[in-house]
């Protein structure tokens, strides 16, 4: 989260691999992110995800825990 103003400024829209909390490499498409992940990480755990300011949304933890304890 310290890094997204960061990375937005230079690298939104795209997408990344973080692998081991480190970024392995922006690509243009998820295919092409997943694509290299997975050739060089094989089954290891990695993410792939999109380069984009985020805003926090407030959630109701009324209607959460209602459908959790429901």
């Amino acid at each position: 989260d310290a890094m997204l103003p960061t990375l937005v400024g230079e690298h939104a829209g795209k997408w990344v691999v973080v692998q081991d909390g480190e970024l392995r490499g922006f690509f243009v498409s998820y295919d092409d992110a997943f694509a290299h992940a997975v050739a060089e990480f094989g089954d290891a755990v990695f993410l792939v995800t999109q380069v984009v300011e985020r805003t926090p949304q407030p959630i109701s933890l009324a209607w959460t825990a209602g459908v959790m304890f429901g």
